[in-house]
């Protein structure tokens, strides 16, 4: 399948998004994942993951004594 193709037939793979599983969606037999939001939250897999830790209620200092933030400059 080429870019265009996969653009055409799954629209949302041009911006970050979420796949949810809903109680409608899985009791009607679709694929768990079937409702897409698109989202503005993160922009790279790093702001991801803690967009989803977020999400799923994480506490922010255990995620970070787990996941310590990137050095972001050689000085730091």
């Amino acid at each position: 399948m080429g870019t265009v193709a996969c653009v055409k037939e799954y629209p949302h793979h041009i911006h970050y998004h979420i796949h949810k599983a809903t109680a409608e969606s899985i009791e009607a037999g679709l694929k768990e994942n079937s409702t897409i939001e698109i989202t503005e939250g993160y922009t790279n897999f790093e702001d991801a993951f803690r967009f989803f830790m977020r999400y799923i209620s994480v506490n922010e200092k255990d995620f970070n004594e787990i996941f310590p933030p990137r050095q972001t400059s050689l000085f730091d």
